[in-house]
């Protein structure tokens, strides 16, 4: 499945889920049905009220390589014993 799909899936499982609690006034059931743990859906439920739909796509990860330079950038420092 391409990774396009796959987000789309995800964003519409999550708008699934919150909608459902909605429906049914509470945030235990549809987190029970949907096995999600409530601190997941307050997440979403966040992220949705902030930015819509948008707001329930995943962020892009920090870059690997930049997470290397920085290491590096560290560890020399802590070698130089600045």
């Amino acid at each position: 499945m391409q990774k396009e799909v796959r987000e789309a899936f995800r964003i519409r499982f999550k708008w699934t889920v919150l909608e459902y609690a909605k429906v049914c006034h509470t945030v235990t059931k549809a987190c029970r049905e949907f096995e999600v743990p409530r601190s997941t859906f307050y997440n979403w439920k966040r992220a949705f009220d902030k930015e819509g739909k948008a707001g329930l796509a995943r962020k892009k990860p920090k870059s690997y390589s930049n997470f290397l330079l920085r290491l590096q950038f560290f560890l020399s420092r802590i070698c130089k014993g600045n």
